[in-house]
């Protein structure tokens, strides 16, 4: 019943909900729990609290595991209207799967979409072509021909990051002048190893790792950081003035 302001901007709940017809309607839905396959959650992230001039959330709906249907529901219902953070569902030294969407590189040529030689000076009709792209018969081109299209902005989904360390004193982590492209982180945060998808201030989904590391790699060990710079890392003269 408690909805936030910034949801309202995503979908419209309804006029009219108070708490006892709140309550009527989920023991409705707990009754027909037999009936289902899967408990499913429907979240939506608050960007405001990151600090990002976005301020419409995204709308995510992620599936509770478990065999007990009944008890998926319950636990489902007890986190309606609450906030689910980091900590709650992550550990520091796991390894998690990071889902996002690349940066996006427009309409680009065989060349640099997928790395394919550049032809010899004396080439006919182009040297950033493809110098064959099919043969006669067969009387089509095959998908695996390289071609030029869209590079880029693709979801995709990197697996086995170690999770280093989560807090909520972004004072640790600040540069001076703040982060490129990003600026001064004002939450919590979490630090991850490797490298992540997407440019700056753009969503970025955690889950469990699926494909589980090697035994020489163990899921969780203590993590230890020595030290984290917070050396400037703005390279614009302007902004080095001004500090």
């Amino acid at each position: 019943t408690n909805v936030d302001k910034d949801f309202k901007k995503k979908l419209k709940p309804p006029k009219k909900l108070d708490e006892k017809d709140f309550n009527k309607k989920l023991d409705d839905l707990k009754s027909q729990v037999d009936k289902a396959i899967e408990v499913r959650l429907l979240l939506y992230t608050v960007p405001r609290e990151a600090g990002l001039p976005k301020k419409t959330p995204d709308i995510i709906e992620t599936k509770i595991a478990g065999k007990d249907l009944q008890a998926n529901f319950d636990y489902g219902a007890s986190l309606l209207g609450k906030e689910i953070k980091f900590p709650d569902v992550f550990n520091e030294g796991e390894y998690v799967d990071i889902t996002a969407v690349t940066i996006g590189k427009g309409f680009q040529g065989p060349v640099k979409r997928h790395g394919i030689k550049i032809l010899p000076r004396k080439k006919r009709k182009g040297r950033r072509v493809v110098g064959a792209i099919g043969s006669w018969h067969p009387a089509r081109t095959p998908w695996t021909t390289p071609r030029a299209g869209q590079l880029g902005y693709h979801q995709r989904t990197e697996f086995n990051k170690k999770v280093l360390k989560y807090s909520e004193n972004p004072r640790e982590i600040n540069p001076k002048g703040g982060f490129k492209h990003f600026g001064v982180v004002k939450s919590s945060y979490v630090l991850i190893e490797g490298s992540i998808p997407g440019p700056s201030k753009r969503l970025i989904r955690l889950r469990k790792a699926m494909l589980k590391p090697k035994d020489k790699y163990p899921e969780a060990q203590d993590v230890k950081i020595a030290y984290i710079s917070t050396s400037f890392r703005q390279r614009d003269s302007e902004q080095e003035e001004g500090l």
